[in-house]
Formats: structure tokens, sequence, C-alpha cells
């Protein structure tokens, strides 16, 4: 695929973003969120908290908004610092994989 399809895709991709949240309630953190999601293609809840500036169960409700929707997929990382609970990550599946076919 070339250069200006791929971005062409992309644009159309991420333009499609909003309409899969269009159920939610329209004050949700969800709705600023998903602005967001192009220029950070991958969020843990203090960087969505701190990007909308809501508190942390907002920004995580929002993140599982937005996986649900298939916006993001959720991503688990090794914990930092030995054993214990891996991270959560949610990333930009779907435009991740466009840009590198």
């Amino acid at each position: 695929m070339s250069a200006t399809a791929t971005m062409a895709a992309a644009v159309e991709l991420m333009a499609q973003w909003p309409a899969r949240v269009q159920g939610i309630r329209s004050d949700a953190a969800v709705h600023r969120l998903v602005g967001h999601v192009a220029t950070h293609l991958s969020l843990d809840v203090a960087t969505a908290a701190r990007l909308i500036n809501v508190s942390p169960p907002a920004a995580r409700a929002a993140l599982e908004a937005l996986a649900d929707a298939g916006v993001l997929r959720r991503a688990d990382l090794p914990a930092t610092g030995g054993p214990g609970r891996p991270r959560r990550q949610w990333v930009a599946g779907e435009l991740l994989d466009l840009l590198t076919r």
C-alpha cells in the first residue's frame, strides 16, 4: 500500500471513531478521549486522566468504553519492579495494524 493510500485509510478510520461511541452518554469522558487517540497510540489510566482532566476511575471507564467500541485494544505489560499485577495499557490496534502493513 502506498503512503498516500495508507494515510487516506488512516484518516478514514479515525473519522469513524466518534460514531463508534455515539450510544454513550454525551457528557462522558470517552467523547473527549477519542480525539486524543490518534496522537497517543498507547494510553494508560494516568495519561488518559491527565489528557482529559478527569479522575483515574473516569479515565479507566473511558478507556474501557473505547476498547468495547473497538477503537482501542487492551494490552497488559509486565509489572515493573518485580512480581505483581501486570500494568494495563490500551493501544490503537487498528491504526497500528494499518500503519505497519
